[in-house]
């Protein structure tokens, strides 16, 4: 893998609420490689896509907002840039792939319209007829059948999975060095989605872009990732290599989600579930989010906000917060 080309350090995100200021994203540290795929994982409410978008910096406005932190994009610090500057990266230096390939194609322009217009932000001036030539390359790039035909299309004749390589196409339109892919295979049935996750990873072969992606599907994190950071209620509690994670487990969030993939090879009367629900947004959380439930919660976890460790597999970059771990009972 290549060296860093987006670090996030530190980054704390927060809504402000008519209760108070409440932290979706809190002390938040990663960063992905040239040629790297880094999954982020967790339940709805997790923080995986307040990063996101926090990173794209299009958060909910007026109430969101990066209160510190820093998100470096080959060590230029994307935050405190001007609504100009940050402009500038979004699609030429980071492009995204939404999770819902419906909503993010507007329906009254063609597919070939929508490609053109990220074209025209990363080549302002150049002929509209050069850059429809440019626009079939993109869709075949992308696998899309009979390229030069589905540029006069709209969304709404094409499948699903056809709008989801189109939604692809643009975000790899101005040759981003970093793809965020918050979870774009959602939407699309397991024979798309092998397709799709194959089409990614010929992408990143092919230009050496850095990829997060953003899941809650433990199967496609074991064949597309590299690294793993798990999130629960705006925090990372755990992360490393895809490999370490899996084979130790060292949150007990982590173990729960594990535990949830259902087995093949077993035969049970009654799948896992995690028992209780995510946590509430508040400004007033005190000690382990999860402590409430978790099998292995004592006392300090519901008091005191479990440091960063390093994880039970024993290697370097593996790292988990939690009081009892290696001490469960």
């Amino acid at each position: 893998m290549g060296a860093s080309v987006l670090q996030v350090k530190n980054l704390r995100t927060v809504l402000d609420l008519s209760s108070g200021s409440v932290p979706v994203v809190d002390d938040v540290s990663f960063d992905v490689g040239a040629g790297e795929t880094l999954g982020i994982v967790g339940e709805s409410g997790s923080g995986k896509s307040m990063t996101a978008l926090s990173i794209m910096q299009v958060l909910p406005q007026p109430i969101g907002r990066i209160e510190s932190g820093e998100i470096l994009l080959e060590q230029t610090n994307l935050v405190g840039m001007s609504d100009e500057e940050i402009a500038k990266v979004r699609g030429r230096e980071i492009g995204m792939i939404l999770q819902d390939p419906h909503t993010s194609l507007n329906p009254v322009f063609t597919v070939g319209n929508q490609v053109i217009e990220a074209l025209q932000i990363n080549n302002p001036g150049t002929p509209r007829r050069s850059l429809m030539t440019r626009v079939v390359d993109l869709l075949k790039k992308v696998n899309v059948a009979d390229a030069a035909r589905r540029v006069h299309a709209y969304p709404h004749q094409m499948s699903g999975g056809m709008k989801q390589r189109v939604v692809g196409a643009i975000a790899i339109a101005g040759a981003p060095k970093v793809i965020i892919a918050d979870e774009p295979t959602t939407a699309l049935d397991v024979t798309i989605q092998l397709q799709y996750l194959q089409l990614l990873r010929e992408i990143q072969d092919e230009t050496g872009t850095a990829i997060l992606f953003i899941t809650h599907d433990l199967g496609i994190v074991a064949n597309l990732c590299h690294k793993l950071v798990v999130m629960y209620g705006g925090k990372i509690v755990e992360s490393g290599t895809v490999s370490d994670v899996f084979r130790a487990p060292s949150h007990p969030y982590t173990e729960a989600l594990l535990n949830s993939v259902p087995s093949v090879d077993q035969k049970v009367d009654r799948l896992y579930a995690i028992e209780g629900q995510p946590p509430a947004l508040s400004a007033d959380r005190k000690g382990c989010s999860f402590a409430p439930r978790c099998p292995y919660a004592q006392e300090i976890c519901k008091r005191d906000v479990p440091q960063q460790e390093a994880g039970l597999s024993g290697a370097d970059n593996h790292f988990a917060s939690c009081w009892n771990m290696g001490r469960k009972t």
